[in-house]
């Protein structure tokens, strides 16, 4: 069941003592998607500024074994897959958002690269469905990337997964080229601070209609998961 599980770095698997002083002035001066597009395709610079992800690459190489496809074989460990359910290809885009994550001024400083979300996309080729999966909120990325990336994600794909805030959140986006809905995830378990919480989404190949589900944690009793119905009043 390893190939249907698709997993994404997130800040969390950022090991900060292996940010070189080179790679953090470098990453300050990526200021347009010429500059960041170079970077990409320069493995010796990906080396560099991956660095930081050393040790989620080991995980991938020990978890995935020989199923570890290509794409995730090398930086930025970008996945990109299709598969078939019930005669639709779906495609799964596994993009990077931690390439350049450092800390507390994460913010609206990231990159994912519009080269990286194409590239992914050539290599899923023709699909009917697709299915996009980042850490970050797109607005964590710098301005001119985070335009560029939903432009592309919401013309290409239509669910875009994500994380990072620990709060449960539906989006939609939609452009003259597409409709994407953007679901981002509760953290499972953060403690009492945050509400605790994961989705599921039902959706049916046949007629193009789904259901997200929203699930959420009482601490109450034994504790126990149930319907969400705080996060938005009109939601069941």
């Amino acid at each position: 069941r390893k190939k249907r599980l698709f997993l994404i770095p997130g800040n969390h698997d950022v090991d900060r003592s292996k940010i070189s002083p080179v790679a953090k002035t470098s990453s300050t001066n990526l200021l347009s998607r010429e500059d960041v597009n170079t970077v990409l395709e320069d493995k010796g610079d990906l080396r560099l500024l991956c660095a930081r992800l050393s040790g989620y690459s080991a995980f991938l190489r020990n978890y995935y074994g020989t199923l570890l496809t290509p794409s995730l074989a090398f930086p930025p460990y970008t996945l990109a897959t299709s598969l078939k359910i019930r005669g639709c290809k779906v495609g799964i885009l596994g993009l990077n958002s931690t390439w350049l994550s450092a800390g507390d001024t994460d913010e609206r400083s990231l990159l994912i690269g519009d080269s990286q979300i194409r590239q992914a996309l050539t290599l899923i080729g023709d699909t009917d469905l697709n299915i996009a999966l980042v850490h970050h909120p797109l607005e964590w990325l710098k301005a001119f990337d985070a335009d560029e990336s939903e432009a592309l994600l919401t013309s290409s794909c239509s669910f875009l997964l994500r994380g990072h805030l620990h709060k449960s959140k539906i989006r939609e986006l939609s452009n003259p080229d597409g409709r994407l809905i953007q679901i981002a995830a509760g953290s499972l378990y953060a403690g009492p601070t945050w509400p605790n919480g994961y989705n599921i989404v039902h959706f049916d190949t046949a007629t193009q209609h789904g259901r997200i589900i929203l699930r959420r944690f009482s601490p109450e009793g034994k504790g126990f998961f149930a319907a969400d119905t705080l996060t938005y009043e009109n939601s069941t």
